[in-house]
């Protein structure tokens, strides 16, 4: 096609300019949905991580992968919430000299996570927390990787802060795992699921109780 418009200065009919490839940004607004939903078995989320850190120069723009993040500091009404022991694998270390200082980690499932409400999300499916994945990790003060490389498994702890509608979370500690340690990707299944449901129906049932009630009051003299 160069060759041709250099001899003619015309276009070939039916040619195309081909589209410029584009990103598609994953992690931050799936994970939004797990960190900033409520859900009690009544729908699916998705679940991913974008880190803004929660350090005290967390105000400035953080760049990430393909897209930016404006750090905060959290709510200053709600106590962090603190995760220790977490398991994963190292898939990506934070690039020397571009702009992503997070550590990506394949980590475990997280039974115990919470919402931005402070409960723990269970899904239709009855899998309880954040869901086993692949989400990058600000390291906090005082935290290095020298030692580390992608490969390692680990254990580690991170804290979550919410504030302005959004999370915040750093890695607060990090230790190197045998090269042998079996990790665990599975999500489990919540057996408390079903003591939810039963609850529910409960809750139904006693509002058709009370219905019933009140209509009866009316037939009285």
């Amino acid at each position: 096609m160069r060759d041709y418009h250099s001899r003619t200065g015309k276009t070939p009919t039916g040619w195309r300019k081909p589209m410029a490839r584009t990103s598609t940004m994953i992690f931050p607004a799936a994970f939004m949905l797990i960190m900033g939903t409520t859900l009690i078995g009544c729908s699916e989320q998705n679940s991913s991580g974008a880190a803004p850190q929660s350090t005290p120069d967390a105000a400035h723009d953080h760049a990430h992968d393909d897209h930016d993040h404006d750090h905060d500091h959290g709510d200053s009404d709600r106590q962090p919430d603190t995760y220790t022991g977490i398991r994963g694998e190292i898939s990506r270390m934070p690039d020397a000299d571009g702009p992503s200082k997070e550590v990506h980690i394949h980590h475990e499932q997280i039974r115990d996570f919470k919402t931005k409400d402070g409960i723990v999300n269970v899904d239709s499916k009855g899998v309880a927390g954040m869901k086993s994945m692949t989400m990058p990790f600000p390291l906090g003060e005082g935290v290095t990787l020298d030692g580390f490389d992608t490969g390692d498994k680990v254990e580690f702890d991170f804290v979550v802060n919410w504030g302005n509608d959004r999370p915040a979370w750093e890695i607060t500690k990090i230790t190197k795992l045998p090269a042998d340690t079996e990790l665990d990707y599975t999500n489990a299944i919540e057996e408390a699921i079903d003591d939810l449901k039963d609850a529910a129906e409960d809750m139904m049932d006693h509002s058709d109780h009370d219905h019933d009630d009140h209509g009866h009051d009316h037939d009285g003299p």
